[in-house]
């Protein structure tokens, strides 16, 4: 099972920062918020970090304050125990994964045309090819790659130490394996933002995935239980 919980854009414009920075970031996080200069990509940041926080501690029953993420050699942060988790967020929108046992990897994207010029430094030469054969839909064939790309690359840990464009992913936007990992179909989850999933691949097939939506005043609200503040 994979657990997806999204934080949906129009909810976390409305948030109120400053007494969860103290509250809930460490020192290390309060300093990379604090340099984030765009108002929007501090409350990404922030409410990321509350995310992650709470539902590992309703995971391993403890406070969320004691959660204490670490960052891997290419930035990824994790936490010691079986849950993997992995996050993503795009124009105000913020999402994560959580999954047992299994690495995990997600991406959300807003589905910008211009965008569509990187396809030649993303996109390998089927892909491409792939791309133009759909004049009508290339948009959406995009970033239904680029998705795939960046959520199996966010789940080996491994950073862009592979150029996107000598990446493989699967041609074909349904759900299926490849080279060791279960590839999600690619969903629009909010209009024009696209969302792929990419898993561990284990004996026992393809995970099942559970997405859910949570408003930000239900996660303060939850924050709050769970510290009991």
């Amino acid at each position: 099972m994979i657990e997806i919980i999204v934080i949906p854009p129009a909810s976390l414009s409305t948030a109120d920062d400053a007494a969860w920075v103290e509250l809930i970031l460490d020192e290390q996080e309060r300093r990379t918020y604090y340099a984030y200069r765009p108002e929007q990509k501090r409350r990404e940041f922030l409410a990321g970090r509350m995310l992650i926080k709470l539902t590992l501690s309703n995971k391993y029953s403890v406070s969320p304050r004691s959660i204490e993420l670490i960052k891997g050699r290419y930035g990824k942060p994790s936490y010691p125990g079986a849950w993997q988790f992995n996050l993503s967020h795009s124009q105000g929108m913020v999402a994560c994964a959580f999954a047992r046992d299994r690495a995990v990897g997600l991406d959300i994207e807003s589905m910008d045309p211009a965008n569509l010029q990187l396809a030649g430094h993303i996109c390998t030469g089927d892909e491409l090819n792939l791309i133009r054969r759909n004049p009508e839909r290339e948009v959406r064939t995009f970033y239904e790659l680029w998705t795939r790309k960046e959520a199996v690359i966010k789940a080996a840990g491994t950073g862009f130490t592979r150029e996107p464009n000598q990446i493989e992913v699967p041609l074909q936007p349904v759900s299926c394996a490849m080279n060791g990992w279960t590839y999600s179909e690619p969903t629009e989850i909010w209009p024009s933002v696209l969302m792929s999933c990419v898993a561990e691949q284990q004996d026992h097939g393809e995970p099942e995935i559970s997405v859910f939506t949570m408003e930000w005043e239900q996660l303060q609200a939850d924050l709050r239980l769970a510290i009991g503040n």
